[in-house]
C-alpha cells in the first residue's frame, strides 16, 4: 500500500462518504443504475489533486465544463477557470444551472411544437391520397430516408423530424 498524506486520506474519506450518500439516494428514488466517483488518492495524484479543496475546485470546473456545453452546444474553451475564485466559479456554476434548465425547457417545447407538426403534416398526406396514417407514416419515413432493406428506424426518424425518442414506440405502433 502506497503511503498517503494526512489530506489524502481525508480527500478519500470526503469521496467515500458523498458516494455513500449518492448511491442511498439513489436506491430511496428507486435507481437500478448509478456511477460513483473513484477515490483512490493515486488516481487523483495523477491529476494534481491531493486535498478536498482541490477535489471540490476540480469537480466544480468538470460541471461548469460539461454543463456549459449540455446548455450552449460547445464547451468553455475559452473562459480562464485557473484565474477565478471559488466564489466566482460558484456563481458560475449556478448560472450555468439555470441555462441548462432553460434549455432543456427549449428543447422539450421544440419536440412538442414538432410532433404536433408531424400530426399535421401526416394529416396533409392522407388528405393527399394515403389510405390512412399508417400509410402516410409509411410513405414519409420513406422519405425521409428512415427504411432501410423493409426496416424502418423511427428512431433516426424521431431524430430527423425533431421530436423527442420517447414518442418512437408510439411511431412504431402506427405502423404495426
Amino acid at each position: 500500500m502506497a503511503n498517503y498524506t494526512q489530506e489524502q486520506l481525508e480527500l478519500k474519506a470526503h469521496i467515500d462518504e458523498s458516494n455513500e450518500k449518492f448511491v442511498a439516494r439513489c436506491k430511496a428514488e428507486g435507481a437500478t443504475a448509478w456511477g460513483t466517483t473513484v477515490s483512490d488518492p493515486e488516481h487523483w495524484a495523477e491529476y494534481g489533486i491531493f486535498n478536498i479543496a482541490q477535489y471540490e475546485r476540480y469537480s466544480l470546473e468538470s460541471y461548469i465544463y460539461d454543463a456549459y456545453k449540455d446548455a450552449h452546444g460547445f464547451r468553455p474553451r475559452h473562459i480562464d477557470f485557473k484565474s477565478m475564485s471559488m466564489d466566482e466559479l460558484e456563481k458560475m456554476a449556478d448560472q450555468v444551472s439555470e441555462e441548462v434548465a432553460e434549455s432543456i425547457k427549449q428543447q422539450e417545447q421544440a419536440e412538442t411544437e414538432a410532433y404536433e407538426s408531424l400530426k399535421k403534416h401526416l394529416k396533409g398526406l392522407v388528405d393527399m391520397g394515403a389510405k390512412d396514417f399508417r400509410q402516410a407514416l409509411e410513405w414519409d419515413l420513406d422519405a425521409e430516408g428512415c427504411t432501410h432493406d423493409g426496416f424502418n428506424d423511427y428512431g433516426f426518424y424521431c431524430y430527423k423530424k425533431g421530436i423527442a425518442y420517447s414518442k418512437e414506440k408510439v411511431i412504431s405502433r402506427l405502423v404495426a
